[in-house]
């Protein structure tokens, strides 16, 4: 191990050797691709926690962005290199055929670009999506993505609609501006949050808003703001998740030191690892970690209240059979019924079913 950097190793007598840290690597097209022959890939791609059929790739690195919860900043600040990388739109294209190739016989349908920011780069979201269209996957292989609200222009939408994206999810974090701007470090407005909700509805698009409950400066009226902005915007999927203070970022560290807010233990002994990110782990200057817990339980019952709603009015009575096939595919496929992502994986499907009723779409 001596001289690969990146590692941390004991030598013979004992000792703790540090080596440098690696570089990030800058050449992403001359990675190979991933091999899915070593997955169970029907059972995958049957029991995907999104849309049936579903693969994820990833068509860039990094993340050029401050948000001050996040932990791309630090990982930024660590690593030498250019941390944001992009890979070619042809290299990207290559390989979502390349799986189309060999698992469209087993149900793939669908790719999740898990990119942190997808389509960042007017001229590269224009040489992908034209490329997709020439390829003729936009009409065989719909795809999705993550990106921030301001990013979603006319333009934008236009090209990634008729390039087959089908949804688009959306880091709001929060529906109160000024935690957004002076907590999360997240300069996004209301306005523009509101006018990407619009362009994607015009464009057939369908978009999630994520939000997060129980940042420092949260109390029950900024969760209620976020509550609204939900309604507002009519969002077709929102998922609420608790805030965690991950390490080495500036939210976290900027927590560590407020006594109010935390005993100044490090990450490690406060967060429950066993229930990962189903509990809080810090309380805020408004609310207490009980009263998280419970504002956040009730959302959840409320966004149940609103699954079933939506399942009946789109499927009527099939939706009933639509729950139990669910339940019993969780069973089969060995996977925990009573867990958030497993209600999120049938929540997607619903709005999904729900939002292209209401616009009228095979």
């Amino acid at each position: 191990p001596a001289g690969v950097a990146g590692i941390w190793y004991k030598d013979p007598s004992g000792s703790i050797v540090k080596n440098p840290l690696r570089p990030f690597r800058q050449d992403l097209d001359s990675l190979p691709f991933p091999n899915w022959d070593h997955w169970d890939i029907e059972r995958y791609l049957k029991a995907n926690e999104g849309f049936a059929g579903e693969l994820r790739l990833i068509a860039s690195r990094g993340c050029p962005y401050s948000c001050a919860f996040c932990s791309n900043a630090a990982i930024r600040e660590s690593v030498p290199g250019n941390f944001f990388r992009l890979r070619k739109p042809e290299r990207v294209i290559e390989e979502v055929q390349n799986n189309k190739d060999k698992y469209y016989g087993w149900g793939m349908r669908c790719v999740y670009f898990t990119d942190d920011i997808f389509g960042l780069g007017r001229e590269h979201m224009r040489q992908f999506c034209s490329a997709y269209i020439q390829s003729g996957l936009s009409t065989e292989i719909a795809w999705r993505c993550q990106t921030r609200a301001d990013f979603i222009t006319e333009e934008w939408a236009g090209l990634a609609s008729s390039a087959g994206c089908r949804m688009v999810s959306l880091g709001v974090e929060s529906g109160d501006e000024r935690i957004r701007r002076e907590v999360y470090n997240k300069r996004i407005t209301d306005r523009q949050i509101t006018e990407a909700a619009r362009i994607l509805t015009k464009y057939n698009i369908m978009y999630c808003i994520n939000i997060m409950v129980g940042c420092p400066e949260d109390s029950a009226l900024t969760i209620r703001r976020s509550l609204e902005m939900i309604r507002e915007t009519q969002a077709p999927v929102a998922i609420f998740s608790l805030y965690q203070p991950l390490p080495k970022t500036a939210l976290a560290e900027r927590i560590w030191k407020d006594k109010r807010l935390s005993s100044g233990a490090p990450f490690s002994s406060v967060i429950s690892f066993r229930w990962g990110f189903e509990s809080p782990s810090i309380h805020t200057k408004y609310l207490t970690a009980a009263q998280v817990r419970k504002i956040i339980f009730k959302i959840r019952l409320l966004r149940i209240w609103v699954l079933c709603m939506r399942g009946f009015q789109a499927r009527g009575a099939v939706f009933i059979f639509d729950i139990l096939r669910e339940v019993l595919s969780l069973i089969w496929h060995r996977r925990p019924v009573f867990h958030s992502y497993s209600f999120a994986a049938l929540d997607l499907r619903v709005a999904f079913w729900y939002f292209n009723k209401k616009r009228n779409i095979p």
